[in-house]
């Protein structure tokens, strides 16, 4: 990290944490603290600060440092919410793709049956065959 951007990483710190910013600007001033540390792929649990430097911190300034860790274990929480919805929803896809499987499987089976059904319940004539009628006809 360059000095420039760690003098401006101090007064975005000291803009968030001063008692006359406005919530808004506060945030912004935070959100945009916590986008260069972690464009650096840092966290504020990676910053050492020297005893000088915490003293002369306000009260403010150390309850936005605060807040920035808790957003750094909070992020890193919903990474891994993220993480476990993609697996998720893979594995709702995979049930989706196993049922439509099942489905078209027992289709395939209903009109196997329904085909079998046909053939067992053919109509026969009643007097029977050709040769049978002859048959009959001559016994006569």
């Amino acid at each position: 990290m360059t000095k420039i951007n760690i003098d401006r990483l101090q007064k975005l710190l000291c803009r968030a944490g001063h008692p006359g910013t406005p919530d808004i600007e506060a945030l912004a001033a935070i959100r945009l603290a916590y986008h260069m540390l972690d464009g650096q792929q840092m966290s504020f649990d990676n910053l050492t600060v020297r005893e000088s430097d915490l003293m002369a911190l306000d009260t403010s300034s150390q309850k936005v440092v605060r807040h920035l860790r808790r957003i750094s274990a909070l992020e890193k929480i919903v990474a891994e919410r993220e993480a476990e919805k993609s697996e998720m929803q893979r594995q709702l896809q995979d049930c989706k793709q196993t049922l439509e499987e099942q489905a078209r499987q027992i289709r395939e089976h209903e009109k196997t049956i329904r085909n079998l059904t046909k053939q067992v319940t053919k109509p026969t004539s009643e007097a029977g065959t050709a040769p049978e009628k002859k048959a009959a006809r001559t016994a006569a």
